[in-house]
């Protein structure tokens, strides 16, 4: 390890963008939280319910993901949801912009999935099998 702590297991830290007098006070993050925060709304688009995420989902990596959650819930980006009737219990995104964003790509990725059905439905693509070649949606 290095004198300055460049070994890449070292804890590594990030801080919520914002305004430039807000940003100073914004909480540090580590980057297991920032990155479980990031693919865990990228999976919230896909599975169809953008801004929520499933205890399921977080059971289902390989990673840890207990202590990141929690980190996010204790800096207030996420909150608990105990009786979610359709996903079970999970969390869910409180940051209005990230949960904006979330829902806007889901609707544009909806809307190309229909115009395709429409236009004949979805083709395979050679090069990635699990992608509709004309509008990228991840095909089962």
């Amino acid at each position: 390890m290095g004198a300055r702590g460049d070994d890449v297991r070292s804890a590594l830290f990030a801080r919520l963008s914002g305004s430039a007098e807000l940003l100073r006070d914004a909480p540090a993050v580590s980057a297991e939280a920032m990155r479980l925060h990031v693919y865990a709304i990228l999976a919230s688009i896909e599975r169809g319910r953008p801004g929520f995420v499933p205890d399921s989902y977080l059971n289902s990596l390989s990673v840890e993901t207990s202590v990141p959650a929690l980190e996010l819930c204790t800096i207030g980006v996420w909150q608990r949801a105990d009786d979610d009737a359709i996903d079970g219990s999970g969390y869910v995104v409180l940051e209005s912009e990230t949960y904006r964003v979330a829902s806007e790509v889901h609707r544009q990725l909806e809307e190309l999935s229909a115009r395709c059905r429409a236009d004949g439905g979805h083709q395979r693509d050679p090069e990635h099998p699990g992608l509709c070649r004309n509008c990228a949606v991840r095909l089962v």
